[in-house]
């Protein structure tokens, strides 16, 4: 809800029948210099304010207790709620009034109530307010019965079109009956503080649709004329986002006119933007216009052009600004910086927010079914039976389109906007500028400003004020959004870990905070929401913090995930899954995956955690019943069709096998011995399939692969080793399984090849060993 500063209008002389914008029936006057503020008495206007707030408290406590919540609201508690959310008093108290008008009807839905009591009290409201026996009617007197209303449509559009439009006697003659809205109409068709208040009042009542109905039977002709006036931009700003609200809904046939509209309507918005403040009414209405507007292509572009705009609607961030000091100069991210500012305004927050996202998101991903899906909806609308012809794609959302609306957004201030942005208290705001630091960190060469900017502090606090709570014995539950706004947020965070080196993305001690990314990446690669690509940016996170340090890869071995109640759902059990989840398992799984990105991420991943104790064991144990199945899935790997994923199979092993252990294990393969798999490794081509299904090499003029000579001679000299151990018979049974593999005509091919010296040291080290224990 928007609440609205005093507005003052002034006027040197009666006015009478001018300024018209709509048909009139009744005669409203209004004398010079009329305003809110001229009918209270400074002093008198503070003691009324402090009064009202006690009894505001007292309204709200006595429908917070069960006992007593039952009781109907009187008139005096309706007018006591409209003169708190009228213009004037001040932020604490209009936030108190809404949120006791939001637990009356809480309280009373719960009840089973059909809000009849509310209606009754706001009625005799209403009477007292319209019940004049007068022509002349004052239109200061309307403000806080249609500030109310305005606060009721969001909360209960039909008790507030009801009380709206309750049948009443305005005039001396008793057979003449109207309605409050017609009677606000006609009071409203001259300057006065009622104007604005009218016109935010239907600016919500468009957000529903019972409103909308109401505002185009009744409104749209005063909203229209409205926005042509000259003299008031403030007043046609706020008019333009009720009818842009009313243009949301398309009207077949109209197509064309509501575009041309909608345009009109977010100049005059932006306008206001541009000339206004934070505390600005109009300001802050024509940015939740331009929310919703926003979700349209055309208006997306129109506002990344406009950089003037995007100064300005960036400037609207609650920036704090820092407490002065002694110390002239503070060491970077050795303290924390004491910020001084007020509470973030949570509404100027999201608004803010949802137009940066929409501006810089770009196309959503959809799979093939809802691709068709979205073909066949396309080619019902316009009548067409080709889907070719309706399925075309936007230029606006094109990836360069995309990129330059992003870039603008940057130019304009957006990333140091976060900083601000971030102190709203609010899960709705957090979710939306996980989102925004996906779009901005989506292009590469955006992540150091983005990281510069005071980005990546930002987002870290986003992602610890949307990780669900760990200090409570029994998680709430946690909806799908929710989860979904974690995973954007813990996406942006991996693509920045992924291409930062470590020590210029977390402040020292970097052994220490590395570790706060640790839990979202987990969530990141465990949920069950999450897509193929965020396992694998996770994954690659993952690796990336693992070489930090061992003691770093041993806590990620040693972690274990709980999800979610929302990520723990399963459709074939009755209740949510909540078993604690090994990352390590996790990890695994992802090395059979069918995407050779994803396998190749979890090898590199695997090979970096055997460098610690922890992951050594989980590789070597003979005590794990995994140990044998792991090793074999790691001699697989290492005949991959993709170079990386076999080098870092081939570096697992190459560290592992220095456990007599994990060499018994490997040299128990009977299907096709470890021996001839490492020489493949070492020596690999491609084979080819006979029409009998026998192998054939395919002859390849591409020189051996170094890392894979060297990573190869290391397995083989680590298991010769461990064979030299052995007593005479078994030692000479392995013997003879080498010379049928060929080891060391292999290794002798490679020892007369031209590689560097430091590549053919372990070759020859493995040659050495072999022709000793022969």
């Amino acid at each position: 809800m928007y609440g609205y500063s005093e507005h003052q209008y002034e006027s040197s002389r009666e006015t009478r029948d001018s300024w018209k914008f709509g048909s009139v029936s009744l005669r409203v006057k209004h004398k010079g210099r009329v305003g809110i503020a001229d009918h209270f008495n400074c002093t008198n206007e503070i003691n009324m304010t402090n009064t009202r707030e006690v009894e505001l408290k007292a309204l709200l406590e006595r429908y917070t207790v069960s006992n007593t919540s039952s009781k109907a609201p009187s008139s005096h508690d309706v007018k006591l709620l409209a003169e708190s959310l009228a213009p004037g008093p001040p932020r604490a108290e209009h936030a108190l009034a809404y949120l006791t008008l939001s637990k009356i009807i809480s309280t009373q839905a719960q009840s089973g109530s059909t809000y009849n009591e509310l209606q009754s009290s706001g009625i005799e409201y209403i009477i007292e307010v319209f019940g004049s026996s007068t022509t002349d009617l004052d239109p200061l007197a309307f403000v806080p019965f249609t500030a109310l209303i305005g606060s009721l449509f969001p909360l209960d559009p039909q008790s507030a079109q009801s009380l709206s439009t309750h049948q009443i006697s305005v005039t001396s003659d008793k057979n003449a009956v109207d309605d409050p809205l017609a009677v606000l109409l006609e009071a409203a068709e001259l300057p006065s503080a009622l104007q604005p208040v009218l016109a935010d009042m239907l600016a919500q009542a468009a957000g529903t649709k019972v409103g909308r109905e109401l505002i185009r039977s009744r409104a749209e002709e005063w909203l229209r004329g409205a926005v042509g006036l000259n003299g008031s931009p403030d007043l046609a700003a706020v008019c333009a986002v009720a009818l842009s609200k009313l243009n949301e809904e398309v009207v077949p046939g109209q197509e064309g006119q509501q575009e041309g509209d909608i345009m009109e309507m977010c100049d005059k918005m932006m306008e206001a933007v541009r000339s206004g403040s934070s505390t600005s009414a109009a300001t802050r209405t024509s940015l939740e216009g331009l929310a919703v507007l926003s979700s349209r292509l055309a208006i997306r572009q129109r506002l990344a052009d406009d950089s003037a705009f995007l100064k300005s609607l960036v400037s609207l961030s609650p920036i704090p600004r820092p407490k002065g000091g002694s110390l002239p100069i503070t060491p970077r991210a050795s303290i924390d910086l004491d910020l001084e500012a007020e509470p973030a305004d949570t509404a100027l927050c999201y608004g803010i927010t949802t137009i940066l996202v929409s501006i810089t998101s770009p196309k959503a991903t959809l799979s093939a079914e809802d691709t068709q899906a979205a073909r066949l909806r396309a080619m019902a609308i316009s009548g067409k039976r080709d889907t070719s012809q309706v399925a075309q794609d936007d230029p606006l959302e094109s990836e360069d389109a995309v990129r330059k609306r992003v870039t603008s957004v940057i130019q304009s201030g957006g990333i140091k906007a976060l900083t601000g942005l971030v102190r709203a208290d609010s899960q709705v705001v957090k979710a939306g500028l996980g989102k925004l630091c996906l779009n901005m960190v989506e292009d590469r060469e955006n992540r150091l400003v983005f990281i510069r900017d005071g980005g990546f502090k930002a987002l870290s606090t986003v992602i610890r004020d949307l990780l669900p709570s760990s200090t409570k014995s029994e998680q709430a539950p946690v909806n799908e959004t929710k989860v979904s706004s974690l995973l954007h947020a813990a996406q942006a965070m991996a693509k920045l870990v992924i291409t930062t080196p470590p020590n210029l993305l977390f402040p020292p001690p970097l052994t220490t905070t590395c570790l706060n990314a640790l839990t979202p990446l987990y969530h990141l690669l465990c949920g069950s929401s999450s897509s193929l690509l965020q396992r694998f940016e996770s994954l690659m996170a993952l690796t990336n913090i693992a070489s930090i340090e061992p003691s770093i890869a041993t806590r990620l071995v040693e972690a274990t995930f709980i999800p979610t109640e929302r990520e723990g759902e399963s459709m074939w059990r009755g209740k949510t899954d909540r078993t604690p989840t090994r990352i390590f398992h996790r990890i695994e799984e992802c090395l059979t995956n069918d995407n050779t990105l994803v396998r190749r991420a979890a090898t590199e991943l695997i090979c970096n955690l055997v460098s610690c104790e922890a992951g050594f064991q989980e590789y070597s144990n003979p005590k794990n019943a995994r140990v044998p199945s792991r090793l074999r899935l790691m001699l697989i790997l290492t005949g991959s069709d993709d170079l990386p994923t076999r080098l870092a199979a081939g570096g697992v092993l190459a560290t592992v096998t220095e456990s007599p252990d994990a060499c018994s294990s490997l040299l128990k393969e009977e299907d096709r011995p470890a021996w001839s798999r490492v020489l493949a490794f070492m020596e690999y081509v491609e084979e080819e399939e006979d029409e009998d299904g026998n192998a054939i090499p395919v002859i390849s003029s591409l020189p051996p692969d170094e890392p894979s000579i060297h990573r190869g001679a290391i397995i083989l000299f680590n298991l010769i080793e461990y064979v030299a151990a052995f007593d005479q018979t078994p030692r000479r049974k392995e013997l003879d399984r080498m010379r049928t593999a060929g080891v060391q005509e292999c290794l002798m091919r490679i020892l007369r090849s031209k590689l560097d010296m430091s590549i053919l040291e372990p070759v020859v080290a493995t040659l050495k060993l072999l022709k000793s224990i022969e």
